[in-house]
């Protein structure tokens, strides 16, 4: 049986139908930090869609901007935490409070576990150096909102040149190419 969501409610017993589903509400681990309420105020209609949307593009290590109450450090190991648990979701139905008949968060989860629209990818620490300072790279790149430095030095030589230093730490390699690149900017301030 191919897994689908279901909607949590309070008016039916749905945990008696469905006793393996996994909630992937807000509070869990898999909820989606980018609030719907939000959004909408924002003018993107009832703000569900962009949500979604928001949510699937950041699990691809896209920027959406970091939500209220969140900071980068806690995004990157948002992600890094739902990536790494993916397998957890595989084959199972997903439970969430949204309405079934609008875009949920859930499906995107759905998507991804099953590998259905090939976002999944290689495993960190399966990754080739070149590969490893590809993504660095180009995350670095996309998430600086420059391409040079006061001193005129170019962001992606710099991300080129660090790249590699990170791949070498079996540490860094658990956490990813993107992740070590946000890491490695939260230093950029410091000076």
């Amino acid at each position: 049986m191919t897994p689908r969501r279901i909607q949590v409610t309070r008016a039916r017993p749905w945990r008696a139908e469905h006793p393996e589903a996994v909630i992937v509400a807000r509070p869990t681990k898999w909820g989606n930090p980018f609030d719907y309420r939000a959004a909408a105020e924002l003018g993107y209609g009832d703000g569900r869609g962009a949500a979604v949307d928001a949510f699937a593009g950041w699990l691809r290590g896209e920027d959406w901007g970091i939500p209220q109450g969140q900071t980068r450090a806690s995004m990157a190991a948002k992600r890094v935490v739902i990536r790494r648990s993916l397998h957890e979701l595989r084959g199972r139905d997903l439970a969430c409070w949204c309405p079934l008949d609008g875009p949920c968060h859930a499906d995107v989860l759905l998507r991804i576990a099953n590998e259905e629209d090939g976002m999944t990818e290689k495993a960190n620490t399966e990754l080739t150096l070149e590969e490893w300072t590809e993504r660095f790279t180009a995350h670095m790149v996309k998430m600086a909102g420059f391409t040079h430095f006061d001193d005129g030095a170019a962001v992606e030589d710099y991300a080129r040149e660090v790249a590699p230093a990170s791949w070498h730490d079996p540490l860094n390699r658990e956490d990813g190419p993107e992740t070590c690149a946000e890491s490695d900017m939260d230093y950029w301030g410091e000076d």
